[in-house]
C-alpha cells in the first residue's frame, strides 16, 4: 500500500470515529442541565460534523469514487447533521459493501486521547459558566469605576429575631415593611442603588419562614424562578439559566442567573422596558429557606456585582 493510500486510511477510519464520538457526547449533555452545556454544544457538535465530512469524503475516495459527484457524500453529509438519528442515516448510506473485505478500524488510542480532551473542555466551560465562578471573575477584573462600587462603606445588619445578618453598603436606601413580617412570614430587606437605563439596582435579602403564604418550601421556590409561567427557559424576552447546587458560606446553595426584559410600567398601557440581568442564590433552612437576590440593568451589572458578593459573603443565616 503506499504513503498516500495508508494516510487516507489513517485520516478515514479515524475521522469517522472522532466525528462520531463528538456527536455523540454532544448531543448527551445538550440534554443534561448543567453550566456551560450549551456553549459545550455549540463548539463540539460542528467541529464532529466537519470530521464526519471528512471521514464520509475520504472513504468514499478510498472506493475509487468521486465524493463531490457522489450522492451519497452529499445525503451522508446532510444526514449528520440532524442529533443521533441523522447519524445513524448517514453510517447506513456510507456502509461498507458485504463484499468489501476493506473496514479500518479506528485508533483507540486516538479516541481515548479525544474523550480525554473533550472532558476538559467541558470542566473548563462549565466552570466559566458557573454563576459563582464568574461573579469571582467580574469582581477581579472589574472596571475602575466598579472598584468604586466596591470601595463603598458597609455596614453589619442584623434582622429582627436574629434570623440572619449580612454586610449592607451603607449609602443604598434601606425599605422594610415590618407589618406585613409575621403577616406573611418573609422577613426580607430591599436595598436600593444607583439607576440606569430607567431601572434601579436591587439587592434583596430573605428568609421565608415555614409556612409563608407565597412558597411551599425552597424547592418550589427554585422551580418557579427558573422558567416563566408557561414552563419556558428561553424566549425573545427570558433567558433562565440552569439551577446549579454550589457551597455558600460552608452551607448548601443554589444559584440561578436570568436576564429579563420587564416592563416598567406594568399597571398601565405603556410598553417601555429595560433589560435587567439577576443573580440568586437560595440557601434551605431547618425551618424555610432564605433568598440573596440581585438585579440590576445589563449595562451595569458587573459595576456593582461585587457589592452584592460583599453581602452573599458576610451572610449567616440564623435557622
Amino acid at each position: 500500500m503506499s504513503e498516500a493510500a495508508r494516510q487516507t486510511t489513517f485520516i478515514e477510519k479515524n475521522a469517522l470515529a472522532v466525528g462520531i464520538t463528538g456527536h455523540i457526547i454532544a448531543a448527551l449533555v445538550s440534554m443534561i442541565t448543567v453550566a456551560g452545556a450549551g456553549a459545550f454544544f455549540s463548539i463540539v457538535y460542528p467541529f464532529s460534523w466537519a470530521a464526519i465530512v471528512i471521514g464520509i469524503y475520504t472513504a468514499l475516495k478510498a472506493r475509487a469514487t468521486a465524493p463531490l459527484k457522489s450522492w451519497r457524500f452529499y445525503a451522508a453529509s446532510t444526514a449528520a447533521l440532524m442529533p443521533i438519528a441523522g447519524l445513524i442515516a448517514a453510517i447506513l448510506l456510507l456502509r461498507y459493501d458485504a463484499s468489501s473485505s476493506r473496514k479500518p478500524r479506528p485508533s483507540t488510542i486516538v479516541i481515548v486521547i479525544f474523550i480525554i480532551l473533550l472532558m476538559l473542555l467541558f470542566a473548563v466551560i462549565s466552570k466559566q459558566n458557573d454563576p459563582y465562578f464568574k461573579s469571582k471573575t467580574a469582581s477581579a477584573i472589574m472596571p475602575f469605576h466598579a472598584e468604586q462600587a466596591f470601595a463603598e462603606e458597609f455596614k453589619k445588619y442584623t434582622m429582627e429575631n436574629n434570623f440572619f445578618s449580612c454586610e449592607i453598603p451603607a449609602g443604598w436606601d434601606l425599605i422594610r415593611e415590618r407589618e406585613k413580617d409575621a403577616e406573611y412570614k418573609i422577613y426580607e430587606i430591599q436595598l436600593i442603588g444607583p439607576r440606569a437605563d430607567r431601572a434601579p439596582t436591587v439587592i434583596n435579602v430573605s428568609y421565608y419562614a415555614k409556612g409563608n403564604q407565597d412558597f411551599i418550601d425552597y424547592k418550589d421556590f427554585l422551580n418557579r424562578n427558573s422558567k416563566n409561567i408557561l414552563g419556558e427557559t428561553r424566549t425573545k424576552r427570558e433567558n433562565y439559566g440552569p439551577v446549579l447546587k454550589v457551597e455558600l458560606n460552608k452551607r448548601i446553595a443554589y444559584a440561578l442567573e436570568r436576564e429579563l426584559m420587564v416592563y416598567l410600567h406594568p399597571n398601565t398601557k405603556s410598553d417601555e422596558s429595560a433589560s435587567i440581568r439577576e443573580q440568586l442564590y437560595v440557601v434551605p433552612a431547618s425551618e424555610g429557606f432564605y433568598v440573596l437576590h440581585y438585579s440590576a440593568s445589563r449595562s451595569i451589572y458587573n459595576n456593582y456585582l461585587p457589592v452584592f458578593e460583599r453581602t452573599v459573603e458576610t451572610f449567616k443565616p440564623n435557622k
